[in-house]
């Protein structure tokens, strides 16, 4: 065999791959075992894009908290609206006017406080307690001059300047024509809704006995009892100027 043919020879072994143990060349034997390795991954991965995501639903069905449908959250948003339209109804509607009117036309009141007779006014604006009218004060400046049913928790109210026969400024009558327990009530009556009212000063009123130690979220849903309620607030002030907070409680 002369050197170009052994030269062809040569080369056309070196292109082939080397027998392995049975006979099998490492080339091929080793691309089998890539291709399994692959293969198997491939099938593991497979295997999770169809249980991973069950999976996860599950989990976020476990965690996800058990609030309303969409219908309860629109009749909550509603009682919500209608618990704000009602507050401000009573604390700066035409009936609290009307009433104003009225407590600052008193002449008994004007004559009193004319005189500088603290008791004798007390005396009249105590007996303007009527027409739910169910507190009044007399103030000046800051001060408070009178008060009648001071211990009324009540929603905020409105107020006018009062003065003598001879235009002498007398001091701001101030009165509020319904407490936090009538608010509630209301509210529970035209929006089928639960209240509770939260003073910052610690006082409270609720229409729903348990809800009153509860810690309730500004809004969402919270389990009270055997009911889970959808929770909404907002805040306004009292009679006395005290910071409210008011829950609206919606049950499903």
């Amino acid at each position: 065999m002369d050197s170009e043919q052994k030269s062809e020879r040569d080369l056309s072994h070196s292109g082939r791959a080397t027998p392995g143990p049975g006979g099998m060349p490492r080339a091929l034997r080793a691309g089998l075992t890539t291709a399994a390795l692959a293969g198997g991954l491939g099938l593991i991965v497979w295997l999770l894009s169809f249980s991973s995501p069950a999976s996860t639903r599950a989990v976020a069905r476990a965690a996800a908290p058990s609030c309303p449908t969409r219908a309860a959250a629109a009749r909550a948003t509603r009682a919500l609206r209608a618990a704000q339209a009602r507050y401000r109804m009573e604390a700066r509607g035409t009936v609290i006017h009307a009433d104003l009117r009225r407590i600052a036309g008193d002449r008994r009141l004007i004559s009193a406080l004319e005189a500088g007779d603290l008791r004798a006014a007390q005396l009249a604006a105590g007996e303007q307690l009527v027409n739910h009218v169910v507190q009044i004060r007399v103030l000046r400046g800051a001060r408070v001059l009178l008060d009648a049913n001071p211990t009324s928790f009540d929603v905020a109210g409105s107020t006018i300047g009062l003065r003598g026969a001879n235009g002498r400024a007398l001091g701001t009558l101030q009165i509020t024509v319904q407490d936090v327990i009538g608010f509630n009530k209301l509210v529970h009556k035209l929006a089928g809704a639960d209240v509770l009212v939260r003073g910052a000063a610690g006082q409270m009123r609720t229409s729903l006995p348990p809800a009153a130690a509860a810690s309730l979220p500004s809004s969402g849903c919270s389990q009270l009892g055997a009911r889970r309620y959808v929770v909404s607030s907002f805040q306004e002030t009292s009679y006395t100027g005290e910071a409210l907070t008011i829950w609206v409680l919606t049950a499903p």
